[in-house]
Formats: C-alpha cells, sequence, structure tokens
C-alpha cells in the first residue's frame, strides 16, 4: 500500500502546480487590464446681487440754477461666477422721487431713467478669475426744475431714490436701491431778468405814454416764485454818466413805474420803483418737463421830469426770486 502513494503522489504535485499557475495568471491579468470613467458636472448660473446702493453719496441735491447738475447712483456688483460675468452683462438705473415710485415713466421732473452704466473707474478693483465683485457708477444730469423734497418744499415728505439693475451674460438679473439713506433735492427759488432796460430818448417833461418798455423774467428754479424788485439807493438809480454835459444829476427811482400788462404811463396802478423790495406778482409758475423754460414780461415805463439835465442816464435795478 505504501508503495502505490508513492506513484500518485508526483501526479498530484503536478496538478497542483498547474492550479497555481493558472490562478496566479487569471490574477495578473485582472489587475493588468486598463478601463477609464468620464466625469463631467454642468455648473449652474449665479444671479447677480445688487448691493450697497448709494445716491449722490447720501447729500442733498443742490441744483445748478438754469442749468443742470450731475448726480451718481452707485452700486456694488457680486456674481460668483466672477466680476467679469457682469462686465460681460450690464447694468441700468434709474433717478425718482418716492412720490412717482419706481414704476414711473421717464421725463424730467421726477423721474429719470438711465440706459446703461459703466464701471466705476475710481473704484472697480474688477481683476477676473475668482473676484466676484464689481462696482457699477451711473450719472445723469438732473434739470434745474427737478421735484424738490426738502423741508419748505410741498414735497418734504418724500425722498428721491437711485436704483440699479444689473445683469448677466444668461440673463439673470437683480435690483436693489438706496434704501437706507435719505435723500432730498432742495428747493431752489431762482430768476434771470433782462440784461437791460433801454427807454432810448424821452424828452424833459414828457414820458414813455403807451409805449412802455418790455423786458423778460425767467424762473430759473424748481418753484413757483414771484420777483422782489428794488434800486440799490432808493433816491436816484439813474445817475448821468455823459461826462460834461448833465453832471451828477439823477432821475429819481418813482420816475420809473413798471406792470404786468402793456399799459399807458399814467394808469394809477402801475408800480414805482423803490429802494425796498416790491414784490411783484407776476406769479410765475414752476417750470415742468412740458412747459419750460417760463418767461414772465414786466413793462417799464419812464417820466422824465421838466428842466432835468440832458445827458445819457444809468442805473441798476435789483431782482431777486420770492415764494408766491
Amino acid at each position: 500500500m505504501a508503495k502505490k502513494i508513492e506513484i500518485i503522489s508526483p501526479y498530484l504535485l503536478i496538478l497542483f502546480l498547474c492550479f497555481l499557475l493558472i490562478g496566479f495568471n487569471f490574477w495578473t491579468s485582472t489587475v493588468k487590464a486598463g478601463d477609464t470613467s468620464t466625469t463631467q458636472v454642468i455648473v449652474g448660473n449665479a444671479t447677480p446681487v445688487v448691493s450697497s446702493v448709494s445716491f449722490n453719496e447720501g447729500d442733498s441735491v443742490v441744483l445748478t440754477e438754469n442749468s443742470t447738475k450731475t448726480v451718481t447712483v452707485r452700486a456694488l456688483i457680486t456674481d460668483s461666477n466672477g466680476c467679469e460675468d457682469i462686465w460681460n452683462g450690464g447694468a441700468e438705473a434709474m433717478i425718482y422721487r418716492s412720490g412717482a415710485t419706481a414704476s414711473c415713466s421717464a421725463d424730467l421732473d421726477d423721474c429719470y431713467l438711465l440706459a446703461s452704466c459703466s464701471t466705476d473707474s475710481a473704484r472697480n478693483n474688477c481683476t477676473g478669475g475668482a473676484d466676484t465683485d464689481l462696482i457699477m457708477s451711473c450719472s445723469v444730469n438732473l434739470q434745474y426744475f427737478v421735484d424738490p423734497t426738502d423741508g419748505t418744499a410741498s414735497s418734504s415728505g418724500e425722498q428721491w431714490y437711485g436704483a440699479i439693475r444689473a445683469w448677466d451674460l444668461a440673463g439673470g438679473d437683480h435690483i436693489a436701491s438706496n434704501s437706507t439713506q435719505t435723500t432730498d433735492v432742495q428747493l431752489l427759488r431762482a430768476l434771470e431778468a433782462s440784461a437791460s432796460v433801454d427807454f432810448t430818448t424821452v424828452a424833459a417833461g414828457a414820458n414813455t405814454g403807451a409805449s412802455p418798455i418790455e423786458m423778460g423774467v425767467r424762473n430759473t428754479g424748481n418753484s413757483g416764485m414771484d420777483p422782489l424788485i428794488s434800486t440799490s439807493t432808493g433816491t436816484g438809480t439813474l445817475t448821468c454818466s455823459t461826462a460834461g454835459t448833465c453832471g451828477s444829476s439823477t432821475i429819481a427811482d418813482a420816475n420809473q413805474k413798471y406792470a404786468s400788462v402793456s399799459q399807458d404811463y399814467s394808469v394809477d396802478y402801475n408800480t414805482a420803483l423803490s429802494g425796498t423790495n416790491t414784490q411783484f406778482n407776476a406769479e410765475t409758475s414752476k417750470p415742468l418737463h412740458s412747459t419750460y423754460p417760463v418767461d414772465d414780461q414786466i413793462f417799464w415805463g419812464l417820466g422824465v421830469d421838466a428842466g432835468q439835465q440832458p445827458g445819457t442816464y444809468t442805473g441798476t435795478t435789483y431782482f431777486t426770486a420770492a415764494g408766491d
């Protein structure tokens, strides 16, 4: 029996080695085989965020008489896709009186719509790449007659707002205003009078009769007003300016008379010029976007006393805007 086992053992050993070799080749071939896997992700668009909106740096707007005043709305725009996403998108702004609301239609009284804005060259720090912030600046020229909202105005309970809307390349947008600020437009009473009134020649002992000289007064502010009219001395504004003829002669202030309509010099309700501010009830209304400029006329007459020395007489009359 022992002899038979010795004959079979070499065969078993050979069979074991064959199985071992086949298993090793199978394991090594599995490890060495190469496979690949594709990875994919879609980065979503981030809606931009408008913040830190400032209108006129939070200061009240002081208008410029008979001209425009440049004011600015500024805001920080943040986009998680990068500031260049806004740079390549865009921004627009509006400036409006709160009573007109953000849905107002564009006009020059209380609603200004700005079709485009630009990056603030003095403050912008968009460097691209991972930088997410961009500062936008939007400027507009306010007309001199925009509605006032300070304490002396009829709309004193309101204020002016500036708002900016920004959008990115994918169309995502956001709008915000300077809701934390109280920004007023100040009331401006102002006027502009004709540069001169030339009576040409009036003889001594005569007057301009039914042919007064017309001059214009323009409302150059944002409120209704009446002119206050006066001279500097109250005694003789028209002074001889011709050397060697009329000396230091003067024509009394009261010899100049004015009215709101063209009428004869002798009419009693003409107002005599004086050194005291006198309100001329022209009731010049506030200019509006549909009615500016607003002008009124003042008609001037002059009487020269008998015995007045001949020559050229000149003087100055002062006009000041007052509440109507």
